[in-house]
């Protein structure tokens, strides 16, 4: 009797677990699927973005490799130029210092002859201050770029020197001018006249001035002073003419 009821019991137990059982949820296997496939979605997404990150970084490294590249030929252009102007101007030291020390003893002797005026006097010493701290910088081989530039202004301005050499004539000697200019001399024939007057012979004006084209001036002088080819030495004629003028002596024509 015990038996039956136990069996009874256990039957009764094992239909309600299979009643329960049907009445739980089944899985959903579309929630399934739709989340492996939003993995799958993420997955991707984050190997693009990793990939991107890789591209930027390259690019960016590639970037700074092309700007340190220009950089660098940059700064080895700037040398090699430095280096090329610095071996220009050795040659040209080499070439041309004997010249300016042939200047510096022109020059000295100009002002040591007490032609010129006191403006001459100034421009001179200028010049000359120039000239011998450059040679003496030269020679010590302390050329300093600030040498260099004053070298440099000193040369290109040997066209005003002219200039203030005329112009300090109208004040010292008006009269000696005012003949030049009626005989139809241009500012720069008279310029070298000036010259001329203060010692200078064609041959120093030419290497003073590093220019031939003096010769061509001094044809239109001699020609328009009334002077032959090789009639007279010009520089001579000058020097005699300015100082028939200062000391109001007629000038004798020289036209035939």
């Amino acid at each position: 009797m015990r038996g039956l009821i136990i069996i009874l019991l256990a039957g009764l137990m094992l239909a309600g677990c299979t009643r329960q059982d049907k009445d739980l949820p089944r899985p959903d296997i579309s929630m399934a699927t739709d989340s492996a496939a939003y993995i799958e979605m993420l997955e991707k997404e984050i190997t693009q973005k990793v990939m991107e990150k890789e591209r930027n970084t390259r690019s960016m490294m590639l970037t700074v490799i092309i700007l340190t590249v220009i950089v660098a030929s940059v700064a080895v252009d700037k040398i090699a130029i430095a280096k090329r102007k610095t071996e220009i101007r050795n040659k040209w030291l080499k070439r041309d210092i004997e010249k300016l020390e042939k200047e510096k003893e022109m020059l000295s002797g100009m002002k040591e002859e007490g032609v010129l005026n006191d403006e001459m006097k100034m421009l001179l010493e200028d010049r000359l201050n120039v000239l011998n701290g450059f040679i003496t910088a030269h020679i010590s081989g302390n050329c300093s770029e600030k040498a260099y530039n004053e070298l440099e202004r000193l040369m290109s301005d040997r066209n005003s020197f002219i200039e203030s050499t005329r112009m300090s004539f109208i004040i010292g000697h008006p009269r000696f001018l005012i003949y030049l200019k009626e005989k139809g001399l241009t500012d720069l024939e008279i310029g070298y006249c000036c010259m001329h007057a203060i010692g200078l012979r064609g041959k120093e004006i030419v290497a003073y001035l590093n220019s031939r084209s003096y010769y061509n001036s001094s044809s239109a002088i001699r020609k328009k002073l009334g002077l032959n080819e090789h009639d007279t030495n010009i520089n001579l004629y000058i020097q005699k003419l300015l100082k028939e003028i200062d000391e109001d002596v007629p000038v004798k024509s020289t036209q035939a």
